[in-house]
């Protein structure tokens, strides 16, 4: 015999599910930092971890009442299992989706610097083998040397002062 729960029935076991975890949670906290968290620096504040309590909870009393509304749990023990859930697996999903933004975002990251460094490293290959300036043509190079050459005996060259023969 298979008895159907009523909702608000369902909205209390719920709520009991979903607190009994959130105060399981509050327990291990507390343990962690040696007294109530919000009360050290680093940690989240009373008014946010209210908050999310507060929603944790009615989550769990939702789903609760979802569950029973459809027919998929008839009892006590099932809505109080589906309020526990509700929270964790929230609680799941929500890491699991930083966890996978941190990594991905790290892969992104690596792979700019690796295309950095591959577009350094061939900036860096032009310039040691590259013996005429960036943009002017073989030709020009070849009458500008050929031009200093030429210029090369008529030049004045300056010494210092105080040596002898200032130019020569």
């Amino acid at each position: 015999m298979v008895s159907q729960m009523s909702l608000s029935a369902a909205a209390l076991w719920g709520f009991l599910g979903a607190a009994a975890i959130e105060l399981w949670d509050l327990y291990g906290a507390i343990h962690r930092v040696k007294g109530l968290p919000w009360q050290f620096e680093g940690e989240v504040g009373f008014g946010p971890y209210l908050v999310s309590v507060v929603l944790r909870v009615l989550l769990g009393v939702g789903v609760a009442v979802a569950f029973v509304a459809s027919g998929q749990v008839t009892g006590p023990v099932g809505a109080v299992a589906v309020g526990i859930a509700a929270p964790k697996v929230l609680e799941q999903l929500a890491r699991h989706s930083v966890d996978r933004t941190t990594s991905e975002q790290r892969r992104e990251r690596e792979e700019e610097i690796s295309s950095e460094a591959e577009r350094l490293g061939e900036a860096r290959k032009n310039l040691v083998s590259q013996s005429t300036p960036h943009g002017v043509s073989d030709d020009v190079v070849e009458i500008l040397a050929e031009r200093r050459r030429e210029l090369a005996g008529d030049l004045l060259v300056v010494r210092p002062s105080g040596e002898e023969g200032a130019a020569s």
